[in-house]
This record gives C-alpha cells, sequence and structure tokens, in this order.
C-alpha cells in the first residue's frame, strides 16, 4: 500500500509540471533566496542613485544576473535572446526546485535552452545570438513562472496599451505582465515599444519584480479619448523640447507668434505625403531625408502636427491612411512623445462657397476623422478650428486675405491654444 501511495504522488507531482517531481521547502515564491551579495558600486557603471541600482543588485543577489565582469554590469547593453532564455530557465526552475544551477553544455547557454523547450517556456528556433525585442522578452519570461504567481492587480483593457492590440503576436504575453503589474510601459500613455531592444538595466527590474510582488506596481492604464481641457497658460519652458511639424499655416506660427522655443519643422505646400517621402531635409549625419526624418532625429518631449489643409481635395480615407502610418513611423521613433494630432483650420465662408474643395463641409469631415485618428492612436487631439471660428462657423473675413492663411495678428490665437490646451 505505501508503495502504492508513493507511486502516485509521483504521478500527481510530475503531471503538475514541477520538472524535478518535488517542489522545495516553502515552495514557489519562498524559493527566491540571496545567494550573492551586492555591495552599492560593485559595478562601475552602476551608481548607488542610478534608477536601476536596487533592481541590478537584486537580480544579482537572487542569482538571475551577473556582471559581464567582475566590476562592470554593461546596464544600457542589450539583452540577447539567449539570455533572455537563461533569465527564463533560471526563473522557472527556481521556482519550482529551489536551485537556479544547471550544469555546463557544448555553449555556456545550451543546458538552459534545453531545459526552457522540456518545459514549454520557448518554443521554435530563435535566432539565441540576436537582440531580444521588448516584445521576445516579454513573451518568454511570462512563461517562466505560473499564471498563479503573475496574478491580475491592475485593470488594463484590452487595447488601451497604445502600441500592441489584442491579435498582436505576444500581445497576451504582454498584457499579463502589464496586469501583474511586472512592466508598465515607457511614457504616460503605457507605450510598450515592442519591436525595441530591451537593456540589461530593463531586464533587471522587471525580473526582480518577478521574483518580488511587493515590487510590482499598482496602476490604471485607461484612455480618457483624444480631447484637451483648458488650463492654465504655460510659459515658453513647457515647449523647450517639444516640435511641431506642418505646412504654410505652421510657418506663419512660426514668424508671427510669440512660440520661439518651439522647435519648427515646417514648409510650404507640406502634406502627409511629401513630409514623409520627399528628400529635401539636411540630416544631422550628412544625408538629405524627409521633413519627418528629420523631425525625429532627436527625442522630444512633445510633437504637434498641423498637415491636412493641401490635400484637403483627396479622399478622407486615403488621407487618414495616410496620416495614420506617418504617426506609426513617428510614434515609434519617438516613443516617450506626447503627440498632438492638430485639426484643420477653417476657412473665410467666401472661401467655402466658391471652392468644392476649400469648404468647411470637407474642413469638418477631415477633423472628424482626425478626432477618431487621435483616439486610435491614443493621441491627443487639439481643436484649433473651433477658436479660429466666428459665431457662423467660418473664419472671420478680415482675419485672412486668401480664406485660408491667418494675418499676422490672429496667430495669437491659435497660440493661445497650444498654451492652454494639454
Amino acid at each position: 500500500m505505501k508503495k502504492l501511495i508513493s507511486f502516485l504522488l509521483s504521478i500527481i507531482l510530475t503531471l503538475s509540471g514541477n520538472p524535478s517531481g518535488v517542489m522545495a521547502a516553502g515552495g514557489g515564491m519562498l524559493n527566491f533566496k540571496e545567494v550573492n551579495t551586492y555591495k552599492n558600486g560593485q559595478f562601475t557603471d552602476v551608481a548607488p542613485d542610478d534608477w536601476y541600482n536596487a533592481s541590478v543588485g537584486a537580480a544579482y543577489e537572487l542569482g538571475l544576473m551577473s556582471g559581464e565582469s567582475s566590476n562592470y554590469f554593461n546596464a544600457a547593453g542589450q539583452i540577447t535572446v539567449a539570455q533572455t532564455v537563461v533569465m527564463a530557465a533560471r526563473l522557472h526552475k527556481i521556482y519550482n526546485t529551489g536551485s537556479g544551477e544547471f550544469e555546463s553544455g557544448k555553449t555556456w547557454y545550451a543546458p538552459y535552452v534545453s531545459y526552457a523547450r522540456e518545459n514549454g517556456i520557448v518554443t521554435g528556433n530563435p535566432n539565441l545570438d540576436a537582440a531580444a525585442t521588448r516584445a521576445q522578452f516579454a513573451d518568454v519570461l511570462s512563461r517562466a513562472l505560473p499564471k498563479e504567481a503573475l496574478e491580475q492587480i491592475n485593470d488594463i483593457a484590452d487595447d488601451v496599451i497604445p502600441d500592441v492590440k489584442v491579435g498582436d503576436e505576444y500581445a497576451g504575453s504582454i498584457y499579463m505582465l502589464y496586469r501583474a503589474g511586472i512592466v508598465t510601459g515607457s511614457n504616460s500613455r503605457g507605450a510598450f515599444r515592442p519591436e525595441s531592444s530591451i537593456s540589461r538595466a530593463e531586464a533587471a527590474a522587471i525580473i526582480t519584480r518577478m521574483t518580488d510582488k511587493s515590487l510590482r506596481r499598482s496602476f490604471t492604464l485607461k484612455y480618457s479619448g483624444p480631447d484637451l481641457t483648458k488650463q492654465d497658460e504655460q510659459d515658453d519652458s513647457f515647449f523647450e523640447n517639444a516640435a511641431i511639424l506642418g505646412n504654410s499655416l505652421v510657418d506663419g506660427l512660426r514668424l508671427y507668434s510669440n512660440m520661439k522655443s518651439i522647435s519648427y519643422f515646417c514648409g510650404t505646400s507640406v502634406s502627409v505625403v511629401s513630409a514623409t517621402k520627399t528628400r529635401n531635409m539636411q540630416l544631422k549625419n550628412g544625408q538629405v531625408g524627409t521633413l519627418v526624418q528629420a523631425l525625429c532625429q532627436e527625442p522630444h518631449d512633445k510633437i504637434y502636427i498641423e498637415l491636412g489643409i493641401n490635400e484637403i481635395g483627396s479622399d478622407v480615407d486615403y488621407f487618414i491612411g495616410l496620416y495614420g502610418d506617418m504617426l506609426d513611423t513617428i510614434i515609434e521613433a519617438q516613443p516617450d512623445a506626447d503627440i498632438y494630432i492638430l485639426s484643420i483650420l477653417p476657412v473665410t465662408k467666401s472661401k467655402s462657397d466658391s471652392s468644392t474643395v476649400f469648404n468647411m463641409t470637407r474642413v469638418n469631415m477631415y477633423n472628424e476623422a482626425l478626432h477618431k485618428l487621435a483616439e486610435e492612436k491614443q493621441c491627443y487631439y487639439m481643436d484649433i478650428c473651433s477658436a479660429l471660428q466666428g459665431d457662423d462657423g467660418y473664419l472671420p473675413s478680415d482675419w485672412s486675405g486668401d480664406g485660408v492663411h491667418l494675418h499676422a495678428q490672429y496667430y495669437s490665437v491659435w497660440e493661445n491654444c497650444m498654451r492652454t490646451l494639454y
């Protein structure tokens, strides 16, 4: 009878997915214990006041990460796919057995990869020597611990992460880590940057949150819509690391407003197509590029976009498709920036009545589509149009000479919107 009971217990433990058949005393999260000693300043590239110092120290003490040498961690270095698998294998084995030790193999990572395959942590044949994308890292790490160790603490709705939709590859893993408070996003909108690489410092922060539930972050990531609210007027310091992309209307703002601290990327007749396709800008690397490439050379806190009046005669869906592609390019290059989509400005009644293109029917139709696009891409929508309209819904006739462009003194109305809507 005793032999039968022992036999049945061994089967139950094996079916539970525990590779060793026995979980260490205490088990699970209690198995993560210090096996090394970390001292501040141990790694020359990790200062005590660096945001990642505590995470690096914890990952080192738990035996999950080590330095690239005895005194150099390489915090800014990129994590490879192999290193990702090694960390995941260690997490899984420690959680289940209390030990993160592996025998040596033909390559330094071979035993970890074999273990990861046996336990469903990694599938397929990824290029182990390549830099891991953030999406790959999240996917592998999400399978290192069972679901009960990654319980949800945050209410993160489907599709609320601006650059990860639920149908995307790896989306399930990414949303799981957000909901567990292990990943919080890289900016105020919660962008994940799935195709970007991940640094060793970032990896240390993620794996330590996986091992210590007290480090996990409680937060809400709910998008409230693309509209802005009117607030106290901001001074020039608000725009010191901001940029604006646009057409001749933006060039007028550059010339006639008091907004001098913002960086302007604009020109006559600029459209979405020319901003993304026409190479007429001298870039800092010596090459000639597009207006969007020039904009994305350096990081910005805020990016304002005023485009559309020059393509208002085209099909609105076609225009929005091109605009959306441009936004994707900018968001990928500037993941930490708040993006403001500015409405197309109104035209005068005489211009509207005399033109089948430059009329308020089309302006309103395009602005409605831009408003929806802003919501889809989780950008802000700034309604400059309403601020410049008279009681009749048109640009006042004495505010423009050609029915489209503003006289110099009326750029102050536009400027006021940008200083108070945020």
